[in-house]
């Protein structure tokens, strides 16, 4: 309310000054509009650059690796105690989305899991007291098939992680993956009694690809990450409070 009242402020005294050109009017106004984008973006006022620590010259990459490394910090998982974590984890999410431009904010949501799986390797979240982790290996062919030298190779890769086999088609949505595993292993991986979204999956778990930790977006397709029959991916679900 504060900033409307100084916004009408400052261009009542423009648009009564005769001397102020038309210029200095259309710039102005100009960046009133861009401060009221910034702040229904939710940023502070401060620079998403300076959130995160980083130059403006900085690469994509360079933005996702200072993002990692101060959400580690600053996750509300590892500061239990600390009530200001949240914001400041939240300032972190959209300094980042701010920056690198793309759906990110999308995948996420307010999905605490998405975010976790952005900041720490499988490995990672494996071994903390936060999720667990499933390894699911998809196939496409219905029929019972051999598996090819390079299929018992891959197996042999991930022999120290069991995982479990899943059927699916190249044109399932992630949904339809997700509800797919949920009728599968709902009781196994705890997520009976969960609340589910409007498309019946249960709240609180993600599934991400095994490379570049991708979380799968809902709405998409399997074929739009280009996974292919025998590809591994992980179902990383947080923990239920009892």
């Amino acid at each position: 309310r504060k900033h409307l009242e100084h916004d009408s402020m400052l261009r009542l005294v423009l648009m009564s000054n005769s001397n102020v050109t038309g210029k200095v009017r259309f710039l102005t106004a100009k960046l009133l509009t861009q401060s009221r984008v910034i702040s229904s973006r939710g940023l502070s006022s401060k620079s998403p650059y300076t959130i995160l620590g980083i130059h403006q010259s900085s690469t994509k990459d360079e933005i996702k690796g200072a993002f990692r490394k101060l959400a580690r910090i600053h996750h509300p998982d590892v500061n239990h105690q600390d009530h200001g974590a949240d914001d400041r984890m939240k300032e972190l999410v959209e300094a980042y989305q701010y920056l690198m431009d793309d759906s990110f904010g999308e995948k996420l949501g307010s999905s605490r899991v998405a975010t976790a799986c952005e900041i720490y390797t499988i490995e990672e979240l494996r071994a903390d007291n936060v999720h667990d982790v499933h390894s699911i290996r998809v196939i496409y062919e219905a029929e019972q098939r051999c598996d090819s030298g390079e299929d018992l190779a891959m197996s042999q890769e991930i022999s120290s992680t069991s995982f479990v086999e899943v059927m699916a088609h190249p044109d399932d949505s992630v949904s339809d993956l997700k509800r797919e595993l949920q009728n599968q292993f709902s009781s196994e991986w705890d997520l009976d009694n969960r609340q589910k979204d409007r498309d019946g999956v249960a709240l609180g778990w993600e599934v991400v690809t095994e490379n570049n930790r991708s979380v799968l977006s809902y709405h998409l397709f399997l074929h739009s990450y280009a996974i292919k029959d025998g590809d591994i991916l992980h179902a990383v679900i947080r923990k239920h409070k009892k």
